[in-house]
């Protein structure tokens, strides 16, 4: 099995599921979404890993209030230290930036 990530995905989106519902909206989704990458992180390729820590444990991290906010960016700084420097400077990445920016202000 290898995860990778694909320019062009091709999938369902079921939006009649109550949000609260969701896997995605689960109060420490990324406590289980980083149990899920340690797990399964050597079948995913580079791509996909920058994409996995950016969009899902990096945002999910940030959203969630019920850890102190130094907490959060403790975290945050730990998975960054992670990605390659080449990442840290792609144009994605700065979107994230600003997510995690908006993210901070919100608390």
């Amino acid at each position: 099995m290898k995860v990778i990530q694909v320019e062009d995905p091709q999938i369902i989106y079921h939006a009649d599921v109550p949000k609260k519902q969701r896997v995605g909206y689960a109060v420490n989704q990324w406590k289980v979404t980083k149990e899920f990458y340690q797990k399964w992180q050597h079948v995913f390729s580079e791509n996909a890993k920058e994409s996995f820590l950016l969009n899902y444990l990096v945002l999910g991290l940030i959203e969630n209030t019920e850890i102190s906010l130094v907490k959060r960016i403790h975290y945050v700084i730990k998975i960054f230290s992670t990605l390659p420097i080449k990442t840290l400077f792609k144009l994605y990445t700065f979107k994230v930036y600003l997510y995690i920016l908006r993210g901070l202000f919100k608390s």
